[in-house]
């Protein structure tokens, strides 16, 4: 079975630097922060496509598993977005 970790990063805390950190190790594989962001936080509701979220994260999940690495997701728009008060 393999990991898959979500980091929701709050604005000013110091997620692009754990970002970074997370690109620099061998056993972690990243997703693009903002294919992921955009499908899990679509900017219309009605335009969520379910079956490409699926297969993007299970495409991912699958690749980090033949690497034997742990799959991460992070972006800080996954906590809302201060300025519009989301």
């Amino acid at each position: 079975m393999s990991t898959c970790i979500v980091h929701v990063g709050l604005t000013r805390a110091a997620s692009t630097t754990l970002q970074e950190f997370f690109k620099s190790r061998r056993d972690v594989y990243l997703l693009d922060k903002y294919c992921s962001c955009d499908l899990l936080a679509t900017k219309n509701a009605f335009l969520y496509d379910a079956a490409f979220a699926h297969e993007f994260f299970f495409t991912g999940i699958s690749r980090a598993h033949e690497l034997g690495q742990v799959t991460v997701v992070s972006h800080e728009r996954l906590s809302g977005n201060p300025h519009s008060g989301h």
